[in-house]
């Protein structure tokens, strides 16, 4: 069975949906598995054969349930619509006619398939049955949910000349496109998965979950949307104000009129939003009374699904079939910004696919030049760039970097991050940069300028594909490297977002205007958000006292957990069936009928007897 460990050496044997419902754990540190599973060609198959017995298993012992519909306290009392509601907001899918992922898949190493291969290695089935967890899946990568029918789309771009003009090395190049959700952005994946997993996990333990979430751009969008309407939960997501993300991206956000959203705007970046979100989890007993979770890449879950990427692109793109070879190397690329992609990939990487990686950092630099030399430092200001989602100074994945370099070594994970948060700065020793390099090949920082220059020339020569910022810089890192190195081996860069999100950089790069229909349609729509106070100082307060505020309904009812169905009796006798079937009403009134006769005898036959023998009369 998979348990889950604290990279701080704190915690150890959680469970699955303990990571789910959790953030930070207690010592302040991040959930990761205790042992990295193996993966097998061989037994996908077998996971989805037992699969599909284990769902005709159950649909044959199934007995009919009532339908019990979950409320929200605070629902009934504001009038709000209950989960699955069409009230209009800002929810309108941007796929128009999805066809999401194939009730059936013909090809074994689909991605739904896949994931649910992935997933039955980290999760045992005695906590989340395979049956459930099938359908988890089924319901996170379903139809309508992703716009491309197999959930990833995977360009081959080979022929588009990238490399020759700059002096590079010509080679093979695909691109995996993760941005068919939802939002139009790769954290639709993992924040699909993991709000039916929540859902799951609270429904199961009959309790409630309060999302507690910072975003530099796309992780709030694709929040709101997972999470919207759901019962017994409450997002609270905080975003950098003053145009530090895109007003498409804001709206995502504010367009999503659901009862259970909070969109809280902060004067600052999506680092100093972290802040009051990570004082609140060292407040262990007001992160237990609230049940506090977090839906950040530091919630585990989320690099679980992003390991499954890994996986469909290289099975995808494998030149060989049967077992893993190890030579059949594949090189990815990654848009890299708090390093949680990164981490799912050096995990993937730790199951045996043989993965190099290349990663593209924007300009401010600092997870490149943490990979670079080993060094991390955090800087005393974040700049705003063209791609905002990466604009971050303390990727919180390092973390389960160290984890995974010290092969588990907690003591030394605990010293380096107690450096980090008391002096901003630590150096690996030289051994663990050198293992680093073996997985991370190369690693660039790409500026504005550089930025615009690669939507611009990739459009051209590939006759009109369009890049967004972020996935430009990945695809200007392969560029460099193949420059640097003379490399020309088969690389894949995954693509974060659809360009339409970033209309204005995408315009200024092209020099045209640029727009996508459905994601324009947002800015006639109403928003609703919150603005805490300029002062960083009360943002910790501001963000406790809303979260205990909301809660206060909640604690009105606890919530009703579904009924389980009633056991099989043996037959009732005639006389049973008559009491069960006499109304609750019928019986009171009989009870009052009885209880009237009785003072009616006392008072007209009682007293006069009394009397009588008073009397010495006799009847």
């Amino acid at each position: 069975m998979t348990y889950y460990n604290s990279t701080r050496g704190g915690v150890k044997g959680a469970k699955f949906l303990d990571t789910v419902e959790a953030g930070y754990t207690v010592d302040n540190g991040l959930y990761i598995p205790e042992k990295i599973p193996k993966f097998s060609v061989e037994d996908v198959g077998e996971v989805l054969e037992r699969e599909r017995e284990a769902r005709a298993k159950l649909k044959e012992e199934k007995a009919p349930e009532p339908q019990v519909k979950e409320t929200n306290p605070a629902e009934e009392a504001e009038g709000v619509e209950q989960e699955g509601s069409d009230a209009e907001d800002g929810s309108e899918k941007s796929c128009g006619n999805a066809t999401g992922a194939a009730d059936k898949d013909d090809n074994i190493y689909s991605y739904r398939n896949l994931a649910l291969y992935i997933f039955s290695l980290f999760i045992y089935d005695t906590e989340i049955p395979l049956a459930d967890l099938s359908k988890l899946v089924e319901d996170a990568f379903g139809a309508g949910n992703f716009c491309h029918k197999d959930i990833v789309g995977i360009v081959n771009h080979s022929d588009v000349d990238n490399d020759a003009e700059d002096g590079g090395a010509v080679g093979d190049l695909h691109l995996g496109e993760l941005f068919h959700g939802q939002t139009l952005a790769f954290k639709d994946l993992g924040l699909s998965f993991l709000a039916e997993t929540l859902a799951y996990s609270i429904r199961r333990r009959n309790r409630i979950a309060n999302i507690l979430v910072a975003t530099s751009g796309d992780t709030g969008g694709s929040a709101v949307h997972a999470v919207k309407n759901k019962a017994n939960m409450n997002l609270f997501v905080l975003y950098p104000a003053g145009g530090r993300i895109t007003d498409l991206q804001e709206r995502q956000m504010t367009t999503v009129l659901s009862h259970n959203v909070r969109a809280v705007a902060v004067e600052g970046t999506s680092d100093d939003a972290d802040v009051p979100i990570r004082e609140l989890f060292k407040d262990v007993k007001f992160a237990k009374s609230h049940r506090l979770c977090s839906i950040n890449s530091i919630n585990w879950c989320r690099i679980l699904v992003q390991v499954v990427h890994y996986v469909y692109v290289y099975m995808a793109l494998r030149s060989g079939h049967g077992p893993i070879d190890a030579s059949d190397e594949l090189t990815i690329a990654i848009p890299s910004g708090a390093l949680g992609n990164l981490t799912a990939g050096l995990i993937a990487r730790g199951m045996g696919l043989p993965l190099r990686f290349i990663c593209g950092c924007n300009a401010n630099g600092m997870a490149a030049h943490f990979l670079q030399t080993g060094e991390f430092v955090i800087p005393k200001k974040v700049r705003a760039t063209t791609s905002p989602a990466m604009d971050i100074s303390m990727p919180y994945n390092v973390e389960r970097i160290l984890y995974l370099l010290t092969d588990g070594d907690t003591k030394v994970v605990a010293e380096l991050m107690e450096d980090v948060e008391k002096v901003g700065h630590f150096k690996l020793e030289k051994p663990l940069l050198e293992k680093l390099r073996e997985g991370v090949v190369f690693t660039t920082s790409v500026n504005d300028e550089d930025t615009l220059e690669t939507i611009r020339r990739y459009h051209a020569r590939s006759g009109g594909y369009t890049l967004c910022p972020h996935s430009a810089i990945g695809v200007r890192a392969v560029q460099l490297y193949r420059q640097a190195t003379g490399r020309s081996e088969r690389v894949c860069a995954l693509l974060t977002a659809h360009p339409g999100k970033f209309s204005s950089t995408v315009s200024t790069a092209l020099g045209q205007d640029y727009r996508y229909a459905p994601l324009e349609a947002l800015r006639g729509l109403p928003t609703s958000s919150i603005t805490f106070p300029e002062n960083k100082e009360r943002w910790t307060e501001c963000l406790r006292d809303l979260v205990a505020e909301t809660s206060k309904r909640w604690r009105k009812r606890k919530p009703r957990a579904p009924r389980a169905p009633a056991p099989t009796a043996e037959p009732k006798s005639v006389e049973e069936e008559y009491f069960d079937n006499i109304p609750l009403g019928g019986m009171l009134c009989g009870v009052v009928i009885l209880l009237v006769c009785n003072l009616f005898l006392v008072l007209g036959f009682g007293l006069p007897r009394v009397w009588a023998d008073m009397m010495g009369i006799d009847f």
